[in-house]
């Protein structure tokens, strides 16, 4: 349903497919939101009808503002950015190397600009006029999956349904359920949230914070879940966001499958993955590690 160019297409494989539920793990501030925003721009790239919907991690105005960065391609207040032309990742050395080209703007990124290169992106790239995104914003610990259900319900009576839903993110749903307390409240969240993508025969993305043993871990493991394991019996896949100090500076990720329902896996195996957050792209080059 949602294919990615190069290394971390291979990476991903067949995973982001109907009736999928993969969920992004990371500790605070590595990045989730960004990674859910990718994946719903590169599907509609691809012609796919996206549901966003975001819980209180970012108003609506933020998350049209990086939408509108990425549509541009052009940062909303610097003049230059380092933009990777590739990575490459050796078996015997530490760090990859990332070979940056500089990208320079005359002007900061406007709002009518923007719009513009939006009517572009419709007209020459997805060469469609149906309305592809449903942006749905609310406030922190407010929204419940069955008021996700009833949103949809009403989008449906309109004669659109979603390809894929992202709920940015799952942890700050609200969780309130009659006779329901503590972790049980947790698991019957993702419960609905994988019938959500069974309901519609779609694809549910989601994110959700590790515990705070990752953030000194250098690959996130099984071990790493925050709150209630039984959130990984759900997930047809959970994708490890990782990124060590260097790699920070570097702007380079490291994705790794904690869970795969749909194939084999190995949790220390990943995929390095070079962005530019200033053009709201987490993604632009991806390696494995060279045999050589």
């Amino acid at each position: 349903m949602i294919s990615y160019p190069g290394a971390l297409g291979r990476f991903f494989g067949d995973s982001f497919e109907r009736d999928g539920f993969i969920n992004f793990i990371a500790p605070e501030k590595r990045g989730k939101s960004t990674w859910l925003i990718d994946v719903a721009f590169r599907a509609i790239l691809q012609r796919r009808r996206v549901a966003f919907f975001s819980c209180g991690d970012m108003s609506q105005h933020q998350i049209m503002r990086r939408m509108m960065i990425r549509v541009a391609g052009q940062p909303l207040k610097y003049k230059e950015v380092q933009y990777p032309k590739s990575i490459v990742k050796h078996k015997d050395e530490e760090e990859c190397f990332v070979n940056y080209k500089l990208k320079k703007f005359d002007n900061q990124l406007s709002w009518q600009r923007a719009v513009r290169k939006c009517k572009e992106m419709m007209r020459e790239k997805i060469k469609s006029k149906r309305p592809l995104l449903k942006l749905s914003c609310h406030a922190n610990s407010v929204l419940k999956v069955k008021d996700i259900t009833g949103i949809i319900k009403g989008w449906e009576r309109l004669g659109w349904v979603p390809d894929i839903i992202v709920i940015d993110y799952a942890d700050i749903l609200n969780m309130d359920y009659f006779g329901l307390q503590g972790r049980d409240r947790i698991n019957e969240t993702w419960k609905q949230l994988r019938a959500l993508s069974q309901i519609y025969h779609c694809l549910v993305v989601t994110a959700s914070q590790a515990d705070a043993a990752s953030y000194e871990k250098k690959t996130i493991g099984m071990s790493n879940f925050s709150d209630d394991k039984r959130k990984r019996g759900h997930v047809t896949g959970e994708i490890g966001i990782n990124q060590t100090a260097d790699e920070k500076i570097l702007g380079v990720y490291r994705l790794n499958w904690v869970v795969r329902r749909e194939d084999e896996y190995n949790i220390d195996n990943c995929v390095y993955v070079a962005g530019c957050l200033r053009l709201c792209n987490p993604a632009v080059k991806s390696c494995f590690v060279s045999k050589e």
